[in-house]
């Protein structure tokens, strides 16, 4: 048994199950300006003190996004959907479920929201920063001003996210992929090439975009991040393990491990967090039924070949898919690894360079010491490789 008070958090284990597959083989906004587009401007009152921040903080409704002909895959109609299960599919397999809580959303007209930060040319070609567990669009804050500012940064609060909106549902990696197609298509930035920055389990929708739409995706760069299915349920450690069970996910709701045990924790990130950027990380989860999308993370983590726990089985299809997209497709990809890093080690990230650099694609770049959230702790540092990179592919 696992007590979170006592025992050190053993976070670094649970998130090495990540990355084992082939390294080893808000709360709505209110009192907002509508722009065009259902694009909300955020409100005046939030950014007074701020005249000079190099970034704006909008919001986008998506719920209309989500019908049957825009999600159900259909090999003439669309064959770019993303859900492939038949309803009366009731297997662990099935993403039929996951389904149809996105097309409640829409006939039942609920606000769903994603909010995001923008920085740099709003005419520029879209670069396309996606956070992790258990962090949000403000992790981003330190890099906005320094990336290339000729293209168009946005820095989303993925769905339950943030700012973003938050619903009944089981926060599945294929229903995080659709929210990103939806804000994507939405806003249009599927009209230029898009770069895609992913950290964390924020690399699971990018590159499942990229997967399914690569003429759209100029490059993908992926820093402690999430490459494909766990190998086996023998080779994921007793942390993940625990934290899929009932007792782990109670640990999770009332104690906010993620937040409280693994974000502010030295063995996860060097900064010092002040009370007030504390208070920002907080402010998304202060409710346990705040933290549904917390506790499914783990649970969505698939196995190879089925989990005995059935649990993240649904997800297997599509993290393959991502996984194939990097050992076949020859988009150019910036790979980073740490030293000690938190995900992988130096020789974990050996596997993921031998798999995943087609026609030698890969930019591939030890960025030295750091833990696992690397915007809070090397901004400076990682704005620079991602420009260099970037421009680079242009």
């Amino acid at each position: 048994m696992f007590n979170l008070k006592t025992t050190p958090f053993k976070a670094k284990a649970l998130y090495s199950a990540f990355c084992l597959s082939l390294a080893v083989v808000v709360s709505p906004l209110t009192a907002a300006t509508v722009t065009a587009d259902n694009v909300i401007a955020e409100p005046q009152q939030e950014r007074r003190g701020h005249k000079h921040r190099a970034y704006k903080r909008k919001s986008v409704e998506l719920s209309a996004y989500f019908t049957e002909a825009n999600l159900k895959f259909n090999a003439v109609t669309n064959p770019k959907g993303i859900f492939t299960s038949a309803d009366d599919d009731t297997t662990t397999y099935s993403d039929a479920v996951a389904r149809q809580q996105l097309l409640e959303i829409c006939d039942n007209n609920e606000r769903s929201r994603m909010s995001y930060l923008e920085a740099g040319n709003p005419n520029g070609d879209p670069m396309i920063l996606i956070h992790g567990t258990p962090t949000q669009a403000f992790l981003w804050r330190k890099m906005l001003p320094l990336l290339p500012q000729d293209a168009r940064i946005i820095a989303v609060d993925l769905i339950g996210y943030g700012r973003s909106s938050k619903h009944d549902m089981d926060y599945t990696f294929k229903q995080h992929s659709a929210y990103l197609t939806a804000f994507i298509e939405k806003l249009k930035l599927d009209e230029k090439p898009i770069t895609f920055v992913m950290h964390d389990i924020g690399s699971v929708p990018g590159l499942a975009y990229a997967a399914r739409n690569p003429e759209k995706v100029r490059g993908v760069a992926l820093f402690e991040a999430l490459y494909g299915p766990v190998p086996s349920f023998a080779v994921m450690p007793d942390a993940a393990k625990y934290f899929r069970s009932a007792e782990g996910t109670t640990a999770i709701y009332e104690e906010n491990a993620f937040v409280e045990q693994m974000l502010f924790s030295p063995s996860t990130s060097d900064h010092d967090f002040t009370r007030k950027e504390q208070r920002i990380y907080r402010r998304p989860f202060l409710k346990e039924e705040d933290r549904d999308v917390l506790a499914g993370v783990v649970s969505q983590v698939p196995v190879m070949g089925g989990a005995p726990d059935g649990l993240g089985d649904t997800n297997i299809e599509l993290l393959g898919m991502n996984a194939q997209y990097l050992m076949t497709n020859t988009t150019p990809r910036l790979f980073m690894y740490a030293d000690p890093g938190f995900i992988m080690d130096e020789t974990e990230a050996q596997g993921i360079i031998q798999a995943f650099n087609p026609e030698g694609s890969m930019t591939v770049i030890p960025v030295g010491h750091a833990e696992h959230f690397w915007p809070e702790d090397i901004p400076v540092e990682l704005s620079s490789y991602i420009s260099d990179w970037y421009n680079s592919i242009l």
